[in-house]
């Protein structure tokens, strides 16, 4: 009886330490993608900032690596079966992996400014030209990630309007 209540004052404070914990994760927006052959499978390791890369020929996923792309990355998009762009929240930075060599072969650092999709150092006219080319689609404009270019993407543009802080 003694031992008992010895491992209960033991682990009670243990147990008061864990619930204090606050586990602090940025959510994903599009953390899995399929090639449009349906061979390849991305996905983005937020924890371990890596991009998980599967073939899927067979029906079932065969690990194929990881490739550390950035800081919390968020987001994957094919482009073929050979290619995946990463969104990297903490980075700010997207990076382009090819598949093939499981290397990431450029980054394009994008600062908190997603809504300059030129990259020209300001949100003006031009950013809304790009986004209003694609609207209805997904890609260059869709700034929240959700896959399409819309009103929410041209709300966030908006409101970032102007020279870019950083």
């Amino acid at each position: 009886m003694i031992l008992m209540a010895g491992l209960v004052q033991i682990t009670a404070p243990a147990q008061a330490q864990t619930q204090t914990f606050v586990n602090f994760e940025t959510p994903q927006v599009h953390p899995i993608a399929l090639s449009r052959s349906g061979q390849v499978l991305v996905a983005v390791n937020t924890a371990d900032n890596h991009l998980e890369v599967f073939d899927i020929k067979s029906g079932l996923p065969i690990r194929r690596g990881s490739v550390f792309t950035g800081l919390e990355p968020i987001s994957v998009r094919m482009r073929g079966d050979n290619e995946a762009w990463v969104v990297n929240q903490l980075s700010d930075s997207v990076s382009m992996v090819n598949l093939i060599t499981m290397r990431v072969e450029r980054t394009v650092r994008v600062g908190d400014e997603p809504a300059d999709i030129n990259s020209s150092g300001a949100v003006d006219a031009a950013d809304v030209a790009m986004m209003l080319a694609n609207w209805g689609q997904s890609g260059t404009g869709d700034i929240n990630g959700d896959g399409s270019v819309a009103g929410d993407d041209l709300a966030q543009l908006l409101s970032a309007w102007g020279p870019c802080g950083g």
